[in-house]
Parts: C-alpha cells; sequence; structure tokens
C-alpha cells in the first residue's frame, strides 16, 4: 500500500503538469525549462530534472514519467 509520508504531494505553486511528483519548471536565471521530480525518501526531499532543451519537450516529459514510476516502485517495493 502507498505511504502518503513516502510520496511527495503536488506543490500547487509549480504543479503545472497535473501529474503527482513532476513538475515543469521554468528558470528564469539560466533562462532554461525542465521538468522536475520530486519524491520524499527516507524523510529527506530529491529531485531529479530533464532538460527540455537538451532532450526535447516530448523525451523529457516521457523520461521524467519514467522516472517517477521507476521511484514509486522502488519506494513501495520496500514497505
Amino acid at each position: 500500500t502507498r505511504d502518503a509520508k513516502t510520496i511527495t504531494k503536488p506543490n500547487k505553486n509549480n504543479d503545472s503538469t497535473g501529474i503527482l511528483g513532476i513538475s515543469k519548471i521554468y528558470n528564469k536565471k539560466f533562462q532554461k525549462e525542465y521538468y522536475l521530480v520530486s519524491w520524499s525518501q527516507n524523510g529527506n526531499s530529491r529531485t531529479k530534472s530533464f532538460a527540455v532543451e537538451k532532450y526535447g519537450e516530448n523525451w523529457a516529459l516521457n523520461q521524467a514519467l519514467e522516472f517517477r514510476k521507476l521511484i514509486e516502485e522502488k519506494i513501495y517495493e520496500k514497505k
């Protein structure tokens, strides 16, 4: 079963994708857009980003989705 404390709840300010734990972010300083996967494990916040400029819009989103799925499977497998 899912542990509500394990997976990050969507940040209402940044949750532009509508997908739990995945946000599309625009970094004004570097003028870069990326998908950010976020989760919490053992009380620590973790993130991984996928750059739109480097990988393309669809690839970056798909990789973020796949990575998020992998993280969820790893976390829940341990429960």
